[in-house]
């Protein structure tokens, strides 16, 4: 496959705001007919990112992976409860 970490591309915006991804980008994102994105609007850079949407969600798990390390696990912590009033009762 060409080196795609440096693609560029002029597209057009289409009337009701299409624009065309060209096929060597869809190739290498892998997007097929159908394929959801999210698009997110850039402020600082006044510009759009294009994210599939398997690949958007494998980044939020992987941020709130590290936003939750460290703290405790509710379901260990409902476990515990459950297994101290078997004990108890």
């Amino acid at each position: 496959m060409d080196d795609i970490s440096c693609m560029h591309a002029t597209v057009q915006v289409s009337p009701g705001g299409r624009v065309v991804i060209p096929a060597k980008m869809r190739q290498a994102l892998h997007l097929a007919d159908g394929s959801r994105m999210v698009v997110t609007f850039d402020t600082e850079r006044r510009s759009l990112v294009l994210i599939p949407v398997d690949e958007a969600l494998d980044r939020l798990q992987d941020e709130a992976a590290v936003l939750l390390a460290g703290l405790p696990s509710l379901s260990d912590a409902l476990l515990a409860d459950r297994r101290a009033e078997v004990e108890g009762g």
